[in-house]
């Protein structure tokens, strides 16, 4: 998604927007659509992640990690923290949304400054 944002800033730093308001609104639509998909996939990788570590935790409970005197003596091979694993990765959906909206408004600020004054660079 940043590739994309990326390329469209390159695009539309060199492209004249000036007083085209048709223009200037349907690029301003596509750049809202590319931030819900991006949301959408930053979500979507997020349950993904959690089904993903939730069967590895159960893998690890079938196979008695959590269990002492399987593996070591006198002590479990895993502790009881690690049953939360699946739960953890939080921090990265949030952070991954918050970089998806701020390429957003930087895009479509961009497009807009371009309607009003013209191309920033030539």
């Amino acid at each position: 998604m940043l590739t994309i944002f990326g390329a469209g800033i390159t695009a539309f730093s060199k492209v004249d927007l000036k007083c085209q308001l048709i223009a200037a609104g349907y690029l301003t639509i596509v750049a809202a659509g590319l931030v819900w998909a991006g949301r959408h996939v930053v979500h979507e990788n997020h349950d993904l992640r959690i089904a993903a570590r939730d069967l590895v935790v159960r893998c690890e409970q079938a196979l008695q990690f959590y269990t002492p005197d399987v593996f070591l003596k006198d002590r479990a091979l895993y502790r009881e923290a690690e049953l939360h694993y699946a739960c953890k990765g939080q921090g990265l959906q949030t952070f991954s949304q918050g970089v998806i909206y701020v390429a957003g408004v930087f895009l479509v600020a961009l497009i807009w400054i371009n309607f009003g004054i013209g191309p920033i660079w030539k």
